[in-house]
């Protein structure tokens, strides 16, 4: 295995618009960093200390420092644009793909069919191009995006939860320290929303402090009444996901993974189901309106 080199910490580009991001490939390895997530499909480029990251997203409202926006467009077009972004974030930043010297990608878990394409590129361009690949639980990525990350001496637990659609959720809790690789304490696991708040407040009774993160904090009622009643923010847990950017930090953080061979670079599916029969459905739409009018009393 070809390790990947480490970094003390991971950055968006705050380059003003117009102007090509700061990235000597000549002279540092050069990464390159992509996720397919819900809604989203993103790309990140920068080299070992992540001095300069150049970041596409398809979805036009995610505003932060560097987010260049490429169309309108959103949703099932996700997936399919990424070979687009890549082509266009290389074009602005002058740099060729035989200049990159590693890959990285968000491998779940999350939706079936966007970790599928996510890994099917890296696979392809990593063969192609002779590079070594890593894989970034999506969790871990999120923590990246936490007020923690750039703050040397800042330790948190991350309590993260990720729309599994079919009435359910993705979770997982993390040790996180700033720039360095999350320890994960439970997880990744799929269950509801009641099985997902029951392991948070396991760890929160700790005593540490939590941030939460993923978009099932906004999407599932239950979350999003728990997470605001235990001091923690919702809305601004939505907006943590597993963005290339983040990618790109974590996979340059201290202790993070090697890069491994291509035909190595594998999904996390954490559910084996991916469909619910028509009975299964009404059940759960029972569940989902039960819950919703639960929360409505709350």
């Amino acid at each position: 295995m070809v390790p990947f080199p480490e970094s003390p910490h991971g950055s968006s580009s705050s380059s003003p618009e117009g102007a090509p991001p700061a990235i000597e490939a000549s002279v540092a390895p050069l990464l390159l960093a992509l996720s397919i997530h819900a809604d989203d499909c993103s790309v990140a480029l920068g080299t070992e200390r992540a001095a300069s990251t150049e970041f596409w997203s398809r979805q036009p409202e995610r505003q932060h420092p560097g987010v260049r926006s490429t169309a309108q467009a959103q949703g099932p077009l996700a997936s399919r644009d990424a070979l687009v972004l890549l082509d266009r974030l290389l074009s602005r930043a002058s740099i060729r793909l035989s200049q990159v010297t590693g890959l990285a990608f968000a491998q779940g878990p999350g939706a079936f069919t966007s970790l599928r394409v996510a890994a099917g590129l890296v696979q392809g361009l990593g063969l192609a191009l002779s590079l070594p690949v890593a894989g970034i639980c999506s969790f871990a990525a999120m923590a990246a995006q936490a007020p923690g990350w750039r703050e040397p001496g800042a330790e948190w637990l991350q309590l993260g939860a990720i729309d599994a659609r079919m009435g359910e959720c993705y979770y997982a809790v993390h040790r996180c320290r700033a720039g360095a690789h999350p320890e994960p304490l439970a997880g990744p696991l799929v269950g509801s929303a009641a099985e997902a708040i029951a392991a948070f407040e396991r760890f929160r009774g700790e005593g540490a402090a939590c941030v939460a993160a993923g978009n099932a904090f906004v999407v599932v009622p239950a979350l999003a009444q728990w997470a605001s009643s235990a001091g923690l923010d919702p809305e601004a847990a939505g907006r943590r996901g597993p963005t290339a950017d983040a990618v790109l930090a974590v996979a340059t953080s201290r202790g993070a993974p090697a890069g491994g061979p291509p035909e190595a670079a594998l999904p996390v599916y954490v559910r084996d189901k991916v469909a619910l029969d028509l009975r299964e459905q009404r059940l759960r739409a029972v569940e989902r309106a039960s819950g919703a009018a639960e929360a409505a009393r709350g």
